[in-house]
């Protein structure tokens, strides 16, 4: 495996999971009397991943060239999701 190749795969990995971990840990993520199994394993997600050092976690993000496209990726993908329910929304209110 060359190095790009291992720095790009890496990003969709390591970079993703780190991004997503501290992600959710921005936002408040906390366990409820409802939790679902996909939701503690979110919770398991912010534990595994904010225990680790901030250090590791920038030089995860900063030092590997693909994980700036995976970070403007995982945006789009938000806002093409969030966009898809919007038209949802539109759709119902015009009928």
């Amino acid at each position: 495996m060359s190095a790009d190749e291992h720095d790009r795969l890496a990003a969709q990995t390591q970079g993703v999971t780190h991004f997503l971990g501290r992600m959710l840990k921005e936002f408040g993520i906390q366990k409820t009397k409802i939790d679902t199994q996909g939701f503690r394993d979110l919770l398991d997600l912010v534990d595994q991943t904010c225990n680790d050092t901030w250090e590791l976690y920038t030089d995860l993000q900063y030092y590997n060239p693909y994980t700036k496209a995976m970070i403007e990726n995982l945006k789009l993908a938000t806002e093409t999701l969030d966009n898809r329910l919007k038209d949802i929304e539109h759709d119902t209110v015009a009928t």
